[in-house]
């Protein structure tokens, strides 16, 4: 961009010989000072007012710093000119005195116009221009994003509440499934034939641990053998097998009994019966639940 007027700026040639800043600053106002183009988003309007005002300041301080360079350079030549002429002056030679004190006069004038440019520049500082269009504009913009922004805050907010209330029905939900598993597991049929169990085990019931007496009852509804829960001198076996939580920990087990244990959230009953099925050629000897959702399966593999 042309700054200054291309005849005024060349070198003047004579007594002087220093370029004159004759440029208006109305020459860069008129080259950057073009209206923000109105962006889509808001985003989009600051950063182009940001490149703008940034190419006004950068503009602008180039011109000051042409400007002050030639302040600088003309008043070190109108210092030099005028001890030579007082040198003149000593030595009685008025008239060459005389050339110099008129090449100063001219120095002098060029150095007020360039002054004046300098202050013209400085009154035209980002900080000292008026950008009340290109505001308007972003302000505008601002304004439609922010309703935007609050009506997309309030429906983030009503979605967030309908989750919740979704998270808060199956929280109840899932208790309610746990209370029905509850229910079902301890309510089921096993419950009910424990209720004639007296007349099913041949020995007073109270022999078996409530572990016992639960796996033993599992067993007769799936026809499974019993006789492991039976008093030792009507077991069709040899008690040489294990027999008890504490037998299984401290003596020397029968390498051939094994025990499996299954973790599960399901019915005790469900998962025995799907042990069974992947596992065809074992044969149970007992199962109980040591804990709620553990079961363990005490077993041999069948010859």
């Amino acid at each position: 961009m042309a700054i200054f007027d291309s005849n005024k700026a060349k070198l003047k040639k004579g007594k002087a010989d220093q370029p004159v800043a004759t440029t208006k600053v109305q020459e860069v106002i008129t080259e950057t000072a073009e209206p923000v183009t109105p962006q889509i988003t808001l985003d989009e309007l600051v950063d182009a007012f940001l490149r703008k005002t940034k190419a006004w300041e950068n503009k602008v301080q180039e011109n000051l710093g042409n400007l002050r360079n030639q302040q600088n350079s003309l008043k070190e030549k109108i210092n030099k000119q005028t001890r030579t002429a007082l040198e003149h002056d000593l030595q009685d030679e008025n008239e060459e005195a005389a050339k110099y004190r008129l090449a100063n006069k001219d120095l002098r004038l060029e150095l007020e116009e360039v002054e004046a440019s300098i202050s013209e520049f400085e009154n035209h500082t980002v900080g000292k221009v008026d950008f009340t269009a290109d505001i308007k504009v972003i302000q505008e913009a601002a304004n439609r994003e922010l309703h935007e922004n609050i009506k997309a805050q309030e429906a983030t907010f009503g979605q967030r509440a309908a989750i919740d209330l979704q998270i808060k029905e199956l929280e109840m939900k899932k208790k309610q499934l746990a209370a029905e598993r509850d229910r079902l597991d301890q309510f089921g049929p096993g419950y009910t034939v424990s209720k004639i169990v007296r007349f099913i085990y041949p020995a007073p019931i109270q022999k078996l641990s409530s572990y016992d007496r639960e796996a033993f009852v599992r067993n007769w509804i799936f026809g499974e053998d019993i006789s492991y829960y039976l008093p030792r001198e009507e077991s069709d076996e040899p008690r040489d097998i294990l027999t008890t939580n504490y037998e299984i920990r401290h003596t020397e087990p029968n390498s051939e009994i094994q025990t499996a244990r299954i973790n599960s959230q399901k019915q005790s009953a469900i998962v025995l019966q799907e042990w069974k099925e992947v596992h065809p050629n074992a044969e149970i000897i007992r199962s109980f639940s040591p804990d709620v959702g553990t079961l363990e399966i005490v077993y041999k593999n069948k010859a």
